[in-house]
């Protein structure tokens, strides 16, 4: 197709743009059947397959195990935890004071101050320098 063939096809497409189409050109309507009912029946029901265990569960030999009572939580050394009391408990005592609208004298204020600077400036000091071993995800047997 040159393109003088193709500039007229566009003409003649514009030119019949507001035309209504030839009654031949207009495929008839079909006539649509409605569907017959379907009718659903339950599926059969299916056994789980037996999943695979290398140990097979025996609810008498599990009887006799107790897990060892974990132990307690042990408390940092002190001056750590003064830091960390520093750290946390200077702005939750600014923001309780702020939520009650009360104003502390400059000098409580300082102090809160002082305390959490000198945590946070504690406990960076006193951090570790060498890098953790990089195996080690703290897991114990």
């Amino acid at each position: 197709m040159t393109q003088g063939d193709e500039d007229k096809l566009w003409a003649d497409i514009v030119a019949r743009y507001d035309e209504a189409p030839a009654a031949a050109e207009v495929p008839e309507a079909e006539t649509v059947t409605p569907a017959p009912e379907a009718v659903f029946e339950p599926l059969p029901l299916i056994e789980p397959a037996e999943t695979w265990n290398p140990v097979p569960f025996t609810p008498d030999a599990e009887e006799g195990f107790v897990p060892p009572v974990p132990p307690k939580v042990q408390l940092p050394e002190p001056p750590r935890l003064i830091a960390w009391c520093g750290v946390i408990g200077a702005p939750a005592v600014f923001l309780l004071f702020l939520i009650l609208g009360i104003t502390l004298p400059s000098w409580a204020s300082t102090l809160l101050i002082i305390s959490f600077l000198g945590g946070f400036v504690f406990l960076v000091a006193t951090m570790r320098n060498e890098p953790r071993d990089p195996y080690d995800d703290g897991a114990r047997v």
